[in-house]
């Protein structure tokens, strides 16, 4: 997957010259799936620089762009990257991510002197490199924890079927019976666990 910038695509929306300098538009074309991604990003001198604009940015992306869009995954799956030159807080960083209006919303602040192609990097590895510790995986798999412990469930449940199977038969009870009540006790069990 290569991401582009695609300039024509910031030129649609309604921002002031200044803001409109410092957004930035990546595609990525997903040719197996026949859709595009859409990732905008802008870049913010400061914390205060950040929370002044970053509505009137994402409100003109939905606007101007979002509501153009024709297919549902290219309108679903649009990213608001902020990088921010300075240092931002935590709450306005969760303000930023949890705001779940027209885009996906990400931000990185100490970014100054980053380039284009180092933000593209990060959005790349962010979005694309899905990179899995493989050793971590190779031990857990190799244990044979999880073995053991499966083990010890099966076994136990199933001297407790047939302990539950030998009372209900020793009282008379139905099979259909015997089956709700070995249910309602594994349930109850899994609960307390």
């Amino acid at each position: 997957m290569k991401l582009q910038i695609n300039e024509i695509l910031v030129e649609d929306l309604t921002l002031e010259n200044e803001l409109k300098r410092n957004i930035k538009c990546f595609s990525c074309d997903i040719q197996d799936r026949n859709f595009n991604l859409y990732i905008f990003s802008y870049e913010f001198k400061d914390e205060v620089d950040f929370l002044e604009n970053f509505k009137t940015i994402n409100n003109s992306i939905a606007f101007d762009f979002q509501r153009n869009l024709i297919k549902e995954i290219e309108r679903w799956n649009l990213y608001f990257i902020a990088f921010v030159n300075g240092e931002v807080s935590g709450q306005a960083k969760n303000t930023f991510e949890q705001d779940k209006y027209a885009t996906r919303k990400i931000v990185y602040d100490g970014m100054s002197n980053t380039t284009i192609a180092e933000k593209k990097g990060v959005i790349y590895k962010k979005l694309f490199d899905l990179e899995l510790n493989s050793r971590e995986h190779e031990q857990k798999i190799n244990s044979n924890e999880n073995e053991q412990t499966l083990i010890t469930f099966l076994t136990d449940a199933e001297q407790k079927t047939l302990e539950i199977t030998n009372k209900a038969v020793a009282n008379g009870i139905k099979k259909k019976s015997v089956a709700e009540n070995y249910l309602k006790e594994i349930l109850n069990e899994q609960k307390n666990i």
